[in-house]
C-alpha cells in the first residue's frame, strides 16, 4: 500500500510541473506567432484569431490579447462580419472565466452588429452564445426565447452546426429545470446531427447524455453512456473525452459506494501521460482523484494532494476548481476532527463567489457552517470544564500534602475543613455556569433543527411551484411552436386559422406571465426583499385600468362585460402601488380564468371607516366550504379555468401574505354554481 500510495504522488508532481509548464504557448504556436509580422488585411485578421482559438487553453489573458488586436484589424479593413465575429470571440473567453456580464456584454454588441447587416449565420450564432449567459444566470425565460431565434437562424442557413450547438444548450436548460426527458430528447438530436459534423462534439454529447442520466437518478444508464464515450474516445484518439468521461464515471461509481470501480477510472486518466498536455483537463481529473481519496478514507493524503492543486488552480485563475478544492478540503479537515480549519476552508468556499452555487447549496454551507461553529464553541467550552476540574484536582491534592503535615494540629484542621467548604461552594457555582452553558448550547441546537425544518419546508415549497411552472410552460410552448411550423408552410397559412391559433396563443401567455410575475414577486417575499418596493401611495381607478389593460386580449377573446362601481375613483391607498398591482391581477386573472364565454365580471369599492373595501365578482362555478377556509392559507392546487387555463395556484397565497402585511384584510364569499367575489381590504392615505 505504501509502495503505491508513492508512486501515486510521485506521478502528480511530475503531471504539475507539467501543467505550470503548459501556461505559456506550445511551440507550434509560438511559431505560428512568428508569421504575424508579415500578415496583413484579412490574412493577419484570420491569424490573430486563430492563435485566439488555440491558446485560449494555455493562456486565456494571452487569447483575449490576440482578439482586441484582431478586433482592431476589421475596423481598419471596415469589414463587420468580422468584427462582430471578434467582438463574440471575446464573449467567449470572458464566459470560458465565469465573467458573465463582460461576455454578456460583448455578444450584445457582436448582435446589433449583425442585427444592422441582417446576417443569419451570425444571428445565429449570436443568439446561441447570449442563451447561455441567460441559462447561468438563471433567467430561463430570456433564454429560451434566445434559443428558438437562434434555431430558427440556422434552419433558415441551414447551420446544421449551430443547430446542434442550441439542442445541446437546450437540453442543458432542461436539465436545470430537471425535465430529464425532454434534455434526453434534446441531446439526442445534437448526436444526429453532430454525426455529421464534428467527431470531437459527437464524443461531447455522448459524455453529457450520460451526466443527464446521472442527474436523473439513473445511474446504470449513466454509466453505460460514460463508458461507451471512453470506448469511442480511445478509438478516435479523442482524449479529452476520455479524461472528462473517466472523472464523470468515477463520480457515478462513488454515488453506487463502489470505490473500487471509482479508483479504477480516475487512475485511467489520472495516469495517462498525454494528460499534462491538456491543462484544461488536467485539473477537473485531479479534483475527482481527491474526491475519490477521501471515498478511500485517505483524508491526509487527500489534503496534501488537494493543497498542491489549489496552488495550480489559483496560479491558472481556474475559480470552479478552486471552489471545489476549498470543499474537498474543508471535508478531510472534518474528518480528522479539526474543526477550525474546515471552518476556515468552509468559509472561503462560501466567500469564493454566489455565481457557482445554487440555493440549495447555499442552504447546505450555512448548515455546514452553523456545525462548526456549534462544534467550535463545544470543544472550548468542554476544555474549560477540563482545566477546571484538573486545577480542582490540583487543589484538592495540594490540601492533602498540607493536612498530611498538620494532622495533628486541631487548628490547622478547622482550617482545612473551611477552605473546603469554601471551594465546595466555588465548585458548585462553576457546575452551575456550566450547566447553564450546556442548556444554552442544547437550544442553540434546537433552534438549528427548527431553521432546518423551515429550509425544507421552504425547499419542498419550491419544487412544488418549479414543477407546476415547467409542466404548464408545456402548453404556450407547444402552441407557440406549432404556430412558427404553420408560418414556415407557406400553402397552410390559413388566415382563420392562424388567427384562431393567435388568440389561444394570447391568452396562455397571459396566464403564464401572471404565473411567471407571481413566482418572481413570491421569491422577493422570501429573500425579504419586499421592503425595498416603491413609495406607498397608489390610485384606485387609475391603477385599475392599468391591470386591465393586461387583460384585455382575455376579455374580447370570451366576449366578457366589464362592470366597475368604485365610489371615488381617486381614493389613495396607503399602500406600495406594485402590491396593489399584483393583488388586482390575481383577482381578475381568476375572475376572467373562470367567467364563462359572454359573462360579467363586477368590481366594486366603498369606503368603510378609513379603509377602502374593492371586491371582484365573477360568474364562474364557485367554490365548495373546505375550498373558501382554506384557500389563503397555503398553495392551492390550481384548477382549469373555462377555457382550459391554466395556473400554478400561487396567486391568492402570495395576495394574501401582501395584504395582511400591508394591514389590510382579504377574503371570499362564494357559492356553487352561483359564482364568487374576492375582496380585500387597504388603509387610505392620510
Amino acid at each position: 500500500m505504501t509502495e503505491l500510495r508513492s508512486k501515486s504522488i510521485f506521478i502528480f508532481f511530475l503531471m504539475a510541473s507539467l501543467f505550470l509548464k503548459a501556461q505559456e504557448l506550445p511551440p507550434q504556436l509560438l511559431e505560428m506567432e512568428k508569421g504575424l509580422d508579415t500578415a496583413q488585411g484579412e490574412s493577419r485578421y484570420g491569424l490573430l484569431m486563430s492563435l485566439a482559438q488555440n491558446s485560449a487553453q494555455y493562456n486565456i489573458k494571452r487569447s483575449q490579447a490576440f482578439v482586441l488586436e484582431a478586433i482592431e484589424v476589421a475596423k481598419a479593413i471596415d469589414n463587420t462580419a468580422y468584427h462582430a465575429r471578434g467582438l463574440n470571440g471575446m464573449g467567449i473567453t470572458h464566459f470560458m472565466q465565469g465573467d458573465l456580464d463582460s461576455a454578456l456584454h460583448y455578444y450584445e454588441r457582436s448582435l446589433a452588429i449583425n442585427l444592422a447587416a441582417q446576417d443569419s449565420l451570425g444571428l445565429g450564432v449570436n443568439y446561441s452564445n447570449l442563451s447561455n449567459v441567460h441559462v447561468e444566470m438563471g433567467d430561463y425565460n430570456q433564454a429560451i426565447q434566445y434559443f428558438f431565434k437562434g434555431l430558427e437562424m440556422a434552419r433558415l442557413q441551414q447551420d446544421s452546426g449551430t443547430m446542434a450547438d442550441i439542442h445541446n444548450n437546450l437540453a442543458r436548460l432542461y436539465k436545470r429545470l430537471r425535465m430529464y426527458e425532454e434534455a434526453i430528447t434534446e441531446t439526442k438530436k445534437a448526436i444526429e446531427l453532430y454525426k455529421a459534423i464534428d467527431e470531437e462534439d459527437l464524443v461531447a454529447e455522448y459524455n453529457n447524455l450520460g451526466i443527464t442520466y446521472q442527474d436523473k437518478g439513473d445511474l446504470d444508464s449513466a454509466i453505460f453512456y460514460f463508458r461507451s464515450c471512453i470506448k469511442y474516445s480511445l478509438k478516435s484518439g479523442i482524449k479529452e473525452g476520455l479524461f472528462l468521461a473517466a472523472t464523470n464515471i468515477s463520480g457515478a461509481y462513488q454515488q453506487q459506494n463502489n470505490t473500487d470501480s471509482a479508483r479504477y477510472y480516475i487512475d485511467l486518466a489520472f495516469k495517462d501521460t498525454t494528460l499534462p498536455k491538456n491543462p484544461r483537463f488536467f485539473l477537473t481529473v485531479g479534483v475527482s482523484q481527491v474526491a475519490v481519496l477521501i471515498d478511500e478514507g485517505k483524508n491526509q493524503e487527500a489534503l496534501d494532494l488537494s493543497f498542491e492543486l489549489l496552488e495550480i488552480a489559483l496560479k491558472a485563475s481556474r475559480v470552479k476548481e478552486q471552489a471545489n478544492l476549498y470543499g474537498h478540503i474543508q471535508t478531510c479537515y472534518a474528518n480528522l476532527k479539526q474543526f477550525n480549519q474546515a471552518y476556515f476552508y468552509l468559509d472561503k468556499y462560501y466567500q469564493l463567489g454566489d455565481s457557482l452555487r445554487s440555493e440549495s447549496n447555499l442552504t447546505e454551507i450555512a448548515r455546514v457552517r452553523e456545525k462548526y461553529e456549534y462544534q467550535i464553541e463545544k470543544d472550548r467550552l468542554e476544555a474549560e470544564h477540563l482545566k477546571e476540574i484538573q486545577d480542582e484536582k490540583q487543589l484538592q491534592q495540594q490540601s492533602y500534602y498540607f493536612l498530611g503535615f498538620l494532622g495533628l494540629l486541631s487548628l490547622f484542621l478547622a482550617f482545612y475543613g473551611y477552605t473546603r467548604r469554601k471551594r465546595n461552594i466555588m465548585l458548585r457555582k462553576k457546575n452551575a455556569q456550566i450547566e447553564k452553558q450546556n442548556q444554552e448550547i442544547q437550544e442553540q441546537d434546537e433552534e438549528l433543527r427548527v431553521q432546518k425544518r423551515n429550509l425544507e419546508a421552504l425547499n419542498n415549497f419550491k419544487d412544488r411551484i418549479l414543477a407546476v411552472m415547467a409542466h404548464d410552460l408545456k402548453s404556450p410552448l407547444n402552441s407557440l411552436q406549432g404556430l412558427l411550423d404553420l408560418n414556415l408552410l407557406a400553402e397552410a397559412q390559413d388566415p382563420a386559422l392562424l388567427k384562431e391559433m393567435m388568440a389561444k396563443l394570447g391568452t396562455q401567455l397571459v396566464i403564464v406571465r401572471q404565473s411567471v410575475e407571481n413566482l418572481l414577486h413570491w421569491a422577493r417575499l422570501q429573500l425579504g426583499a419586499s421592503s425595498q418596493m416603491d413609495d406607498k401611495g397608489a390610485l384606485i381607478g387609475p391603477t385599475i385600468h392599468e391591470v386591465l389593460a393586461l387583460y384585455q386580449g382575455m376579455v374580447n377573446t370570451k366576449s366578457l362585460n366589464i362592470k366597475m362601481e368604485l365610489e371615488d375613483p381617486q381614493h389613495n391607498l396607503d399602500v406600495v402601488p406594485e402590491i396593489l398591482r399584483i393583488v388586482l391581477r390575481n383577482l381578475l386573472s381568476n375572475a376572467l380564468k373562470y367567467s364563462p364565454q359572454g359573462g360579467e365580471i363586477q368590481i366594486r369599492s366603498s369606503l368603510e371607516a378609513n379603509f377602502i373595501r374593492l371586491s371582484v365578482r365573477d360568474q364562474g362555478p364557485g367554490l365548495k366550504k373546505e375550498q373558501q377556509e382554506a384557500m389563503f392559507a397555503e398553495m392551492m392546487q390550481s384548477t382549469e379555468g373555462s377555457s382550459k387555463e391554466k395556473g400554478t395556484g400561487l396567486g391568492l397565497y402570495l395576495s394574501a401574505e401582501f395584504i395582511r402585511t400591508s394591514g389590510g384584510r382579504i377574503g371570499v364569499k362564494s357559492e356553487l354554481g352561483k359564482g364568487s367575489e374576492f375582496w380585500f381590504t387597504l388603509p387610505l392615505k392620510d
